[in-house]
């Protein structure tokens, strides 16, 4: 029998479907602190998406006990994009 995409990780023909803000909100959310491979889809399907999933770490961090997280920036993400490109 064959198996649909998995719930837990955005299938490829999706990825592709992302604009440019998508794609940046996604690296800066991959980037951010203590964010790894299997947090990202949880965060990605808690919130709806990696903008709000972005607005919600420091509040997450905070319950968490920790006081500051470091979060990816625009900047840092809109340049790994182009850095990849200049390769």
């Amino acid at each position: 029998m064959a198996r649909g995409p998995s719930k837990t990780a955005p299938s490829q023909k999706g990825a592709g479907r992302l604009n440019h803000r998508q794609r940046i909100a996604w690296l800066r959310l991959i980037r951010s602190e203590n964010v790894g491979p299997a947090t990202f889809p949880a965060l990605v399907n808690e919130f709806g998406g990696a903008e709000a999933a972005i607005d919600a770490l420091p509040l997450l961090s905070r319950r968490g006990g920790r006081s500051d997280i470091r979060l990816c920036t625009e900047a840092e993400a809109e340049a790994e994009p182009e850095a990849a490109e200049r390769l």
